[in-house]
């Protein structure tokens, strides 16, 4: 089997910022051992004009936010709306709450700080190039038969009656286990209990408002009063952001 290739776009203007992200993530890439592609873009409508001309060619956008033509977060806005799918990755020296909650709304993956921490950027690189490539399942009984779900197609587990059902975009699936057995699972680690009957799947967050979940699509979901805050904290740790 070929060895698949991680492809990474990184984006800063500032040259001087943009040549020590390349030299980190190179570094970090080559200690992992994984074949990767790397490519650099000093202009974000130079990236936008490669990702128009093929928008599947990356797997993960590590993009400042702070640029003067056309900042990260209006990047990554209109590259969501053009279903340009690649995982993204933030690296601002901004630190405000405010700009972490804008991260929310076009699926970022991780929120890291300038300068950028080995570690911090490790963590996110392993962590996309898992999502990429490396899809965790898990082996369900529903329906009379056992079924196997990809984690990351799950939006949401509801209680219903004795069991759950899973909620994906394809569809809703009737199983017997215990929300309070899946919440323990490893492979949700990623899952938070925003109400007494809902587990939601972080990576399909969206925004976190008073008191609703809001996933890819348009799907809501209530998040009760007394775990609001929690469910907000789960998300912006999630997001990797240190917010004071």
């Amino acid at each position: 089997m070929d060895t698949p290739v991680f492809s990474i776009a990184l984006c800063d203007d500032d040259p001087a910022d943009l040549r020590a992200a390349e030299t980190l993530t190179r570094s970090i890439l080559a200690e992992k051992g994984a074949a990767f592609r790397l490519r650099c873009f000093s202009s974000p409508r130079a990236l936008l004009d490669a990702l128009r001309a093929d928008p599947q060619q990356f797997h993960m956008l590590l993009l400042d936010i702070m640029m003067d033509s056309l900042d990260g977060m209006t990047l990554a806005e209109t590259l969501r709306r053009e279903k340009v799918a690649a995982r993204i990755v933030f690296v601002t020296s901004n630190t405000e709450l405010s700009m972490a909650a804008r991260g929310y709304e076009v699926q970022a993956s991780r929120y890291l700080s300038k300068p950028l921490q080995r570690e911090r950027l490790r963590e996110a690189l392993e962590h996309c190039y898992a999502a990429s490539f490396q899809k965790k399942e898990i082996l369900v009984y529903a329906e009379g038969g056992h079924h196997r779900i990809s984690v990351s197609d799950i939006q949401y587990i509801e209680v219903q009656g004795r069991g759950t059902v899973f909620v994906s975009a394809s569809g809703r699936l009737v199983t017997h286990n215990k929300i309070s057995d899946l919440e323990n699972l490893s492979a949700l680690a990623d899952f938070a209990r925003c109400h007494q009957s809902f587990l939601v799947n972080l990576e399909q967050l969206v925004s976190v408002r008073r008191y609703t979940a809001v996933l890819c699509g348009g799907v809501e979901v209530p998040v009760s009063k007394q775990r609001y805050d929690a469910t907000r904290r789960r998300l912006l740790d999630y997001l990797n952001q240190d917010v004071r």
